[in-house]
């Protein structure tokens, strides 16, 4: 008896141990040079060189030449016009967006963003969070004669876009206060957090942001949430980029409620997609 209570002692211990072996980390060099190499170039968003890349990365020329070729002709990397500083390209997001349930998403979403672009005579465009930014995935043209669009691909920081700050206003209060952190700093960093904070609240109780465009003059962008399954549960964001004219048949006031309207059948469609 003694030596059988021993022998399940000992397999417990056994099983503790194995239990508690550190998970092994595997290497690979010259990938994590490659992933380093996108990594930086994605978060600047600027072209740089090789020096440059070399330098910040805290590695050596010779260490950052042979990455930056086979990127290069993987087509994940590019060269700009001066052709001796490298930018990314959109390939990875390509990659990405064929990815259920992103790809199928943007399937069903892009009739009914054609149908309220129909609607109300404006272009629109769906937006995606990547990590500080967003990112535009979907676009439909104003089916007027003249209108204003923006490209798929476009990427712009949280607090550059309306889009950005409807995704701060629906990230729960934890999430949204480590982001923030992150993103308000240096002098008078208190006073913009709470005028920040301020705005945040009044888009989620409105559900929606109504701001004039940071980059073209006479644009307001309306952009409201895409939610799934419930209302807090973001996916994306849908924003008109509302251009007033001859060509434009509704008033910014009247747009509004159409465009609530559009995005809540775009809602219920992504309710019904797995991995949201």
């Amino acid at each position: 008896m003694v030596l059988k209570n021993l022998n399940r002692i000992t397999e417990g211990r056994k099983q503790d141990v194995t239990q508690a072996k550190p998970k092994r980390i595997y290497k690979a060099p010259a990938l994590e040079k490659g992933l380093e190499i996108i990594e930086l170039l994605a978060t600047r968003q600027v072209p740089m060189s090789m020096t440059e890349i070399a330098t910040e990365l805290g590695r050596s020329g010779n260490e950052i030449f042979r990455m930056l070729a086979v990127l290069e002709q993987k087509n994940y990397i590019r060269k700009g016009e001066n052709g001796d500083r490298y930018c990314i390209t959109n390939h990875l997001f390509d990659l990405g967006m064929r990815v259920p349930p992103n790809s199928t998403l943007i399937e069903h979403l892009v009739p009914l963003m054609r149908e309220l672009a129909e609607t109300i005579k404006q272009s629109c465009h769906l937006s995606v969070r990547s990590g500080n930014h967003i990112v535009v995935i979907a676009r439909v043209e104003n089916p007027a004669s003249v209108g204003f669009s923006v490209r798929v691909g476009t990427s712009r920081g949280l607090l550059e876009s309306a889009a950005g700050r409807v995704f701060l206003a629906w990230l729960d209060e934890g999430d949204r206060g480590e982001v923030l952190r992150d993103l308000v700093k240096g002098a008078g960093a208190a006073d913009k957090r709470r005028k920040l904070d301020d705005e945040l609240g009044m888009i989620r109780s409105l559900g929606l942001a109504k701001i004039p465009s940071t980059f073209i003059t006479g644009i307001t962008d309306v952009c409201v949430p895409v939610t799934a399954g419930h209302p807090r549960k973001i996916v994306a964001t849908l924003t008109v980029p509302y251009a007033a004219g001859s060509d434009a048949p509704l008033t910014l006031e009247e747009t509004v409620p159409l465009v609530l309207e559009g995005v809540s059948g775009m809602s219920k469609v992504a309710a019904t997609f797995r991995g949201f």
